[in-house]
Formats: C-alpha cells, sequence, structure tokens
C-alpha cells in the first residue's frame, strides 16, 4: 500500500459493549458508522471476537468498501481483511483472509486446573445453541463466534476458577484478559501491537479515537489519540480507566454511547485533522 494518501482520522473500535450492546444490539451506531465512512473516517474493529465475527462485522457495518476495509480480531491475533484488501491476506482460515499476529494456538486445556474442569465451559467447543445461551447472541452469531483461531474464551463462574485459570495461563506466557463474560487467553501482546502491526502495513492516520469498554481495551485506549470509554449499564458504571488523564467517558452505554462519540468527538475533529 506504499504512496496511500494518510486518512486524517481512523477510528479504532472495539464492538462488544463498546460499539454493539447486549446481544450484538448495533442501534443507529450503524448509520452512524456509515456516516464517518461518508466523510473519509476510516473505521477499524479491534475485537476479541473471533476472526469469522470480526469478518461478518466488516460486512454489516458496511466497511468492506471503505478506503481501509480491516478489523483486528482475537484480542491481537489477526488482521482480518476484506474488499480491496483480500488479495494481501498470508492465510485463509474459515475462509476468511487474515494475516496472523499470534505466535501460535493456545493449549487451552493447560490452563484449567483439574478442579475448574466440571464449570469451565471453552467457547470454541460449544455447539451454537449453548454459545448462544452463555453470549446472549443470536445463533448465525453465536455459531461464528465458536470459531476462534488463535485465542481461547473461557467461561468459569467461580471467582476462584476464574483466578486459577488467569494465574495458570499466566504462568504459560499467555496473555490473559478478562472480559465481562470470559476470560481470554491469549498467545499474543494485545490489540495495541496489533493496531501497530496493521499502521505498519496500511499507514498511521494524522489522528486515532481510540473506543473500548473493559479491561481488553486497556493498551488499546492508552496510544497516542483521542481515547473515549463507553461505560456499561446499571448506572452507567466505567470498567476500564486508561493510565492516562485526559481519556473521555461517553454518557451512555453501547450502542448509544458510540453515538454520541461520533457525533460529539469524531465528526467535529474530522475537518480539524483531514486540513492538518
Amino acid at each position: 500500500m506504499a504512496g496511500r494518501i494518510p486518512a486524517g482520522v481512523r477510528v479504532y473500535t472495539d464492538l462488544d459493549h463498546t460499539m454493539l450492546g447486549d446481544g450484538g444490539r448495533l442501534g443507529a451506531a450503524g448509520e452512524e458508522a456509515r456516516d464517518l465512512l461518508a466523510l473519509g473516517v476510516e473505521v477499524v474493529p479491534v475485537t476479541s471476537k473471533s476472526v469469522a465475527e470480526a469478518y461478518y462485522y466488516l460486512g454489516r457495518l458496511g466497511l468492506e468498501e471503505s478506503t481501509l476495509p480491516a478489523a483486528i480480531a482475537e484480542t491481537g491475533a489477526a488482521i482480518v481483511l476484506a474488499g480491496r484488501l483480500e488479495p494481501l491476506a498470508e492465510a485463509r482460515v474459515y475462509g476468511v483472509p487474515i494475516i496472523p499476529l499470534s505466535r501460535g494456538r493456545v493449549r487451552v486445556d493447560e490452563v484449567i486446573p483439574g478442579e475448574c474442569r466440571g464449570e469451565a465451559r471453552i467457547l470454541s467447543r460449544l455447539d451454537p445453541r449453548e454459545a448462544a445461551e452463555l453470549t446472549g447472541l443470536p445463533p448465525v452469531e453465536a455459531r461464528l463466534a465458536t470459531m476462534r483461531v488463535y485465542d481461547e474464551a473461557v467461561h468459569a463462574p467461580s471467582g476462584r476458577c476464574r483466578r486459577l485459570i488467569a494465574e495458570r495461563a499466566a504462568a504459560l506466557g499467555y496473555t490473559v484478559l478478562e472480559g465481562k463474560r470470559f476470560i481470554h487467553v491469549a498467545n499474543t501482546k494485545g490489540k495495541a501491537r496489533a493496531v501497530h502491526a496493521l499502521e505498519r502495513l496500511a499507514g498511521k492516520p494524522r489522528l486515532r479515537i481510540l473506543a473500548g469498554d473493559s479491561p481488553l481495551d486497556r493498551d488499546l485506549l492508552e496510544l497516542p489519540g483521542v481515547a473515549v470509554v463507553v461505560p456499561r449499564p446499571p448506572g452507567p458504571r466505567v470498567a476500564v480507566r486508561p493510565a492516562r488523564a485526559d481519556y473521555i467517558v461517553a454518557p451512555h452505554p453501547a450502542p448509544e454511547g458510540w453515538v454520541w462519540m461520533a457525533r460529539r468527538v469524531v465528526k467535529p475533529l474530522t475537518p480539524l485533522a483531514s486540513s492538518g
């Protein structure tokens, strides 16, 4: 992509509970994303979702026709490519064109202590019905959620087992990140490093806007740029506080909080960044 004109503004956004509400509810966020694309803003999902889910959302959001039709999936394990970028793929998994960033697959059985095996549920091993019940997603999206390739998502109801799984995974050298429902065990170094990998491929924008809601997004929110934390209900409450003093908290949970960010943060900054 040599010679590519840098984007003025690029939004790196988490999906679940940042752009999407419970059950994958998109609301007006989809329309706002299309408005941003029309203004020349690039919208790049950076998600813990599987590569198959990330590819699905590039289509659902209309991002496959953008100037940068790409997403980062499985907590930084792969760059997912769509549209005109698909020829750059280094591999295909489940038919999805990707550039792998992981150091290998997670040996998930090794991270679950024997005493926790009765309660721990590994997302990639659930059938679509079980996955839908556990995640709250519609059946089609729940099936995509089980199609994990590099990182593993483990659900353990008890605090003790969550702690033991996290400790064992960390001792084995994995990156451990706790989301709202799952412990994500990854063989990568997180979302921020994947952003840098994408920017080596596609170039840096003049301005990054970074959106997230959970500890899974902390390293993303700490990249240089404008950081927006989308709160969670009830309250709403803030589930992650990046190590910076200048982050913005949206006034509403997803998807309304993402819409607020698009209208009150991204759109006002776009003419300034584009002319800089």
